[in-house]
């Protein structure tokens, strides 16, 4: 068996982004020594602010003398094409130390992801898919919930950089169920989100206030996160400034659909949000997540409903 990887590493770390950023600059407070790079040199170069360290001069340099590396993609596609090329030419995962272990942190189609531990396995490297919960405070305080998939023996070899980053991790299985898992978590998390939205716009349409929706809810059976930390503080306050992307909503609600049709469900809830989230993108962009409640209140029209008295 190959031994666990333990501070300092090296590690390679691709995509500097939201997520990826404060994970990069966690792992090197831990102690791990990370060559992290993304294209964007003002990414770099807040990393090498954030941790005292060099950045990696190129994609390439990260795959280079790592004991592992951690990817922080926008999806599996980049993932696939990080490691494995365009299918031209030598992969860039295979000019890598052989014994390299591959992290793989990304919010990725389950299907993919078993496909590319295959593919990465003919190659001789082991793959952990490994997506996270936890938000932007989670990176950079180590606290994400990380959902691991994959072998024991490379789940076992990842642990010190997952507990770097996470403050619980959970081995979910083999290849792909980190994957399925996570697109469960953001299916459930987003959806209830747009339910908690086309509530507040009906219950106000009846002629209720807001304010006491909100208040009930969070002293009913229907609270939940969003209730708690979205509603009032990010659309009654119209801040709409919750720091999630609506394309990356989009695309999680993508794979959730896909997930949910690949395993026998067909027309079937997960499909419905992703259409209301791809249809909002469209008409919004690449907004705040939260703006997809001023996106449903011009939809249904701002004249308030007529309602009729109870004749009981």
């Amino acid at each position: 068996m190959t031994d666990a990887i333990t501070a300092p590493g090296p590690i390679g770390f691709l995509g500097l982004g939201a997520m990826g950023s404060g994970m990069a600059a966690t792992l090197a407070r831990k102690g791990f020594r990370v060559k992290a790079y993304d294209v964007s040199d003002e990414r770099r170069d807040a990393f090498e602010a954030a941790s005292g360290q060099r950045a990696a001069s190129s994609a390439a340099d990260a795959l280079t003398d790592v004991a592992a590396l951690v990817l922080m993609l926008p999806d599996g596609h980049f993932v696939r094409r990080a490691l494995l090329g365009d299918g031209a030419g030598t992969p860039p995962v295979a000019t890598s130390r052989r014994d390299m272990l591959i992290v793989d942190c990304s919010s990725c189609a389950p299907s993919h992801t078993r496909q590319l531990a295959a593919d990465l396995a003919t190659l001789g490297y082991a793959l952990v898919d490994a997506p996270v919960s936890g938000g932007v405070p989670g990176t950079r305080a180590g606290t994400l919930t990380m959902m691991a998939g994959g072998t024991e023996s490379a789940v076992r070899r990842a642990d010190a950089i997952l507990r770097g980053l996470g403050k619980t991790v959970f081995h979910t299985g083999p290849s792909g169920s980190g994957h399925a898992m996570k697109t469960l978590v953001n299916y459930i998390g987003t959806s209830q989100m747009l339910l908690d939205f086309e509530a507040l716009l009906i219950g106000q349409r009846f002629g209720l206030k807001p304010e006491t929706m909100v208040e009930i809810l969070n002293v009913s059976y229907a609270r939940n996160l969003s209730t708690e930390i979205v509603l009032a503080q990010q659309i009654l306050s119209q801040r709409f400034a919750h720091d999630f992307s609506l394309a990356l909503a989009t695309k999680d609600a993508r794979i959730a659909a896909e997930t949910a049709e690949s395993v026998g469900f067909g027309e079937t809830t997960p499909r419905h949000f992703a259409r209301v989230l791809g249809d909002a993108l469209q008409h919004l962009g690449d907004a705040d997540l939260t703006r997809v409640y001023q996106y449903l209140d011009g939809l249904w029209g701002r004249e308030q409903a007529a309602i009729e008295p109870d004749p009981r």
